[in-house]
C-alpha cells in the first residue's frame, strides 16, 4: 500500500481537532446577531464579511485543511511517471 496512516498521525489529529472544537464553542457568542452592518458598505464588503466571521471562520478553516490534507494524500498516492497525459517511454 502506498498510503499508510499511523495511529499517533489519526490521534493527534483527532485531539487537535476536538480541541479547536471545544475552543470555537466556548468562544462562539452570537456574531451576527451581534454585528450591525451600515448601509453604506458594499456587497462584496458584507459577502467576505459573513464568509469571515467568527461564526463561520470554523468552517472556512475546516474547508482549507481538507483540501491541503487531501492533496497531500493524492499527491503521495500518484505516480507523476504514469498517467493520460504522460508520453509513453518504449
Amino acid at each position: 500500500e502506498k498510503f499508510y496512516t499511523s495511529t499517533k498521525l489519526i490521534s493527534s489529529s483527532l485531539i487537535l481537532i476536538m480541541l479547536s472544537l471545544i475552543i470555537y464553542i466556548m468562544l462562539m457568542n452570537n456574531d451576527m446577531d451581534n454585528m450591525k452592518i451600515a448601509s453604506n458598505i458594499n456587497p462584496e464588503t458584507i459577502s467576505l464579511n459573513n464568509l469571515f466571521n467568527l461564526k463561520y471562520k470554523f468552517i472556512t478553516m475546516t474547508m482549507v485543511l481538507y483540501l491541503f490534507l487531501t492533496m497531500i494524500t493524492v499527491s503521495t498516492i500518484v505516480n507523476i511517471m504514469e498517467g493520460p497525459l504522460r508520453m509513453n517511454k518504449k
